[in-house]
C-alpha cells in the first residue's frame, strides 16, 4: 500500500475543510426573519387575539331609522300623553276627561289610561334616544343615559303588565315594550363594554 497517497488524500480532505471555514467566514451569515412588531391597536386589550381587519360597528343608520320611525308612529298612536304634557310647559289646551254624569275628571287620575299612555309614550322615547346613542357611540354619556332609561321603562312596562293583565286584558304594547326593552338593554350594554374595551 502506498503511504504517500493517503497522506495526499488526507491533505486534499484538510485544504477543502479550510476551504469551506474560509469561505463561512467571508459569506455573512443571513439575518434572521423578524416578524413586525405588533401594534397595540391590532390586538384585543383583554384576550391578545388580533382584531379583524373591518371590525363591525356598534350601530348602523338602518337600525337608528327604524328605531326613530317606530317611536314616532308610537307618539302619533298614542298622543295623548304629550298633549297633557304641552298643556303643562306650554299652556296649550288639553281637553279634561268627563264621566257620562258630566263629572270631569283630571287626566293623571284617569286609570288605567294615564299608566298606559305613559309607559307607551315613554317606550317611544327609548326608541328614540337608543336610535341616536347608535349613531353616536364615541359620546359615552349618551350610551349610558340610554342604558339606564332603557331599564326604567322596561321595568315599569312590566309592572303596568303585572298589575293589569288580569282586570283590563292584555297590554300587548307594554308587552312588547318589555320583550324590546331587554333586546335592547342587551344591545347597549354591549356597546357600552366594546366602547370602554377601546379606550
Amino acid at each position: 500500500m502506498d503511504l504517500s497517497k493517503l497522506r495526499k488524500l488526507s491533505n486534499t480532505r484538510e485544504q477543502t475543510e479550510e476551504q469551506q471555514r474560509e469561505a463561512e467566514a467571508i459569506t455573512p451569515a443571513p439575518a434572521p426573519v423578524t416578524a413586525p412588531a405588533p401594534t397595540s391597536s391590532a390586538f384585543c386589550v383583554q384576550c391578545g387575539l388580533p382584531l379583524r381587519a373591518s371590525a363591525p360597528s356598534m350601530g348602523s343608520g338602518a337600525e337608528a331609522w327604524l328605531s326613530i320611525a317606530f317611536g314616532v308612529i308610537l307618539l302619533l298612536m298614542n298622543p295623548t300623553m304629550l298633549k297633557f304634557v304641552s298643556s303643562k310647559l306650554f299652556g296649550t289646551s288639553f281637553a279634561p276627561f268627563v264621566l257620562n254624569d258630566g263629572t270631569e275628571i283630571p287626566y293623571p287620575k284617569v286609570y288605567p289610561t294615564f299608566f298606559n299612555d305613559l309607559c307607551i309614550t315613554l317606550f317611544a322615547a327609548v326608541l328614540i334616544v337608543e336610535s341616536i346613542a347608535l349613531v353616536l357611540v364615541h359620546r359615552s354619556w349618551l350610551l349610558w343615559s340610554a342604558f339606564l332609561l332603557t331599564i326604567c321603562v322596561t321595568v315599569l312596562n312590566l309592572a303596568y303588565v303585572v298589575m293589569t293583565i288580569s282586570t283590563y286584558g292584555l297590554p300587548l304594547i307594554s308587552i312588547i315594550a318589555v320583550a324590546f326593552g331587554v333586546y335592547i338593554a342587551i344591545q347597549q350594554w354591549a356597546n357600552i363594554r366594546m366602547m370602554q374595551a377601546r379606550q
